[in-house]
């Protein structure tokens, strides 16, 4: 069984789980917890009065109806933590397609370090007149993610497995790398402008497989 390479600076063409990796700094943690859903009933009755022409009468009924109004569970900071970690991996995957470092969308999911990186890689694939493509169903790689971390409200970590088959092709056609790799990697986010973003990533193993990080 192959053992983890921890720490090893990956090539510039490989994707964002590696290319992305710079040793981090790990503070101690906090923990965000939430409120379950709750819901409310209010029965509201209603009267109507009814006046008979023909017997000169009035007569009154009333009509009981509810309605139900229900509360969703808000969103945990770990989740909204982890739900931006997801996207910036489904930009930057996405933008592989067509290559484009000055793409505005980088800015929004990637910050410092892993913003420069990032552009750095697309650079690359320019470069060479190339682009990305996925094999099998044609969907880019979703990262496993294992853990997340509040450090403090404006950071924290996510520590994740990336199964990446991605292929690296040119214009023409021609497969310039197709290896597959598990990388387990953890990733620091920084919160600013009302976004989470990546900000640095440290690789902390890595198998030449597609058989992920539980090992």
């Amino acid at each position: 069984m192959p053992r983890p390479r921890s720490g090893r600076r990956l090539p510039a063409h490989l994707l964002l789980a590696s290319a992305l990796a710079v040793p981090l700094l790990v503070s101690s943690c906090s923990n965000d917890t939430s409120e379950g859903p709750t819901a409310t009933i209010d029965h509201t009755p209603t009267s109507t009065t009814t006046t008979s022409a023909v017997r000169g009468t009035t007569s009154s009924t009333t009509d009981h109806s509810s309605t139900t109004t229900t509360t969703t569970e808000p969103q945990s900071p770990e989740a909204k933590v982890k739900a931006a970690f997801l996207k910036a991996h489904a930009v930057y995957f996405e933008i592989t397609g067509r290559p484009d470092p000055e793409d505005p969308a980088l800015s929004r999911s990637f910050v410092g370090t892993s913003l420069g990186r990032a552009q750095e890689n697309l650079r690359g694939y320019v470069e060479k007149d190339a682009h990305a493509e996925f094999p099998g169903d044609g969907r880019a790689p979703v990262p496993a993610v294992e853990k997340v971390r509040l450090e403090t409200p404006a950071q924290a970590l996510v520590t994740f497995c990336l199964v990446d088959d991605t292929r690296q092709v040119t214009s023409g056609g021609t497969v310039l790398n197709d290896a597959v790799a598990s990388r387990h990697s953890r990733a620091s986010m920084a919160y600013g402008d009302g976004l989470w973003r990546i900000s640095s990533q440290q690789l902390l193993g890595e198998w030449p497989d597609g058989k992920g990080c539980g090992r």
